[in-house]
């Protein structure tokens, strides 16, 4: 926990199980790009100032809109009155360059 060792010396971290379901489900959805097609959805609409935001009428999607979108790779930003407020992280966007890697493991052994 780099960010936070000169605040302590212990870290923890809070994890729950996520059902495979769930899991492989949200890995289809952003393999297919779903999230770039939700402003189009009834009570979703991007954000004037930042493309990236979508803001999410709950009178209108009332079908557990934050869990859907989080299924998609959304991060809640903030609730304002009745609007939920979503946005992917920036390297959520672009995915990571390929990375190739050489590892030879006859250097690595303990001999």
């Amino acid at each position: 926990m780099p960010l936070y060792q000169a605040l302590g010396d212990d870290g923890f971290f809070l994890t729950r199980k996520v059902k495979r379901f769930w899991l492989t489900l949200s890995a289809l959805l952003r393999r297919l790009r779903f999230g770039n097609f939700m402003h189009v959805l009834p009570g979703v609409r991007r954000d004037r100032l930042n493309t990236d935001v979508l803001v999410i009428n709950t009178h209108i999607a009332r079908l557990l809109p934050l869990q859907i979108f989080h299924l998609l790779g959304f991060r809640r930003l903030r609730w304002v009155e009745n609007s939920l407020i979503v946005s992917r992280r920036a390297h959520d966007l672009v995915g990571p360059r390929e990375i190739k890697l050489t590892w030879d493991l006859s250097q690595n052994r303990n001999e």
